[in-house]
């Protein structure tokens, strides 16, 4: 277990992010989906906000579970 003395003296870095963007032919198939009727959810791991992000970017507004 961590303690507040293990954290003493540290520096940061840097910072690192990455993009693991959606297949070229997602939007299109979420859309068609939505068109049909079916009520498309999204389930992840990531942040509500970070998935809404996601779902925007298809042009659409799922359900974030």
């Amino acid at each position: 277990m961590l303690t507040p003395a293990d954290e003493s003296g540290l520096a940061l870095m840097g910072i690192l992010a990455f993009r693991d963007p959606a297949k070229a032919d997602a939007a299109a198939s979420i859309a068609a989906l939505e068109a049909m009727g079916v009520s498309v959810r999204l389930i992840t791991g990531d942040d509500r906000l970070v998935a809404a992000a996601v779902g925007r970017s298809w042009g659409s507004r799922p359900r974030v579970c």
